[in-house]
């Protein structure tokens, strides 16, 4: 009889289990772009707030494209001694080196919009502390599109005007020249 229960129980947490990941699924196919990136946001800031491991924390999918050319970079950058590639020189989700060590997405007072069909924008403070936080405010704008079912990034705008794949193919265009000049 009490194998039968815990069979039973097993039982129970598995369907519960495969209903979770299988409503999961669902509502990703189904949810907004902006619901996308503001429940990657919420993640995120719980995430940074409890542990300083930025190996483990939440990340955004990215489309096929974008991740090639962030792999393409990162593999032109391997021969390269100084800071170089995406994500190299501060957090690509915030665009800062630094940010409150309590910082949430409520006391950043944390902003998603949707300005455009493929357009997301995320803006918050990153030292929510400091009387003038206002002057530390970033925004931070995803452009998506639609992999597979799923909301996907395809490329990440730091405020308003420096594009992540732009600057990765400006980054690999100065390595290349520069290995161009070492060879001659």
């Amino acid at each position: 009889m009490k194998s039968r229960t815990i069979y039973m129980g097993l039982l129970v947490m598995v369907l519960a289990t495969a209903s979770a990941a299988y409503l999961s699924v669902s509502m990703s196919r189904a949810a907004s772009p902006a619901d996308v990136i503001e429940a990657f946001y919420k993640a995120y800031f719980q995430h940074i707030a409890s542990t300083p491991d930025r190996a483990h924390a939440p990340a955004l999918p990215f489309s096929r494209a974008f991740q090639a050319a962030i792999t393409d970079n990162h593999q032109q950058c391997a021969a390269y001694d100084g800071v170089c590639g995406f994500g190299a020189s501060g957090d690509v989700y915030l665009n800062a080196q630094d940010h409150d060590p309590g910082l949430s997405y409520e006391a950043a007072g944390t902003q998603v919009q949707q300005i455009a069909p493929d357009l997301v924008q995320a803006s918050f403070e990153l030292f929510p502390s400091l009387k003038q936080a206002h002057q530390l405010r970033r925004t931070v704008a995803f452009r998506m599109l639609q992999e597979n079912g799923h909301w996907v990034v395809d490329d990440i705008v730091y405020d308003g005007q420096y594009s992540a794949r732009q600057q990765m193919q400006e980054e690999n265009a100065s390595l290349q020249a520069e290995a161009q000049q070492q060879a001659q």
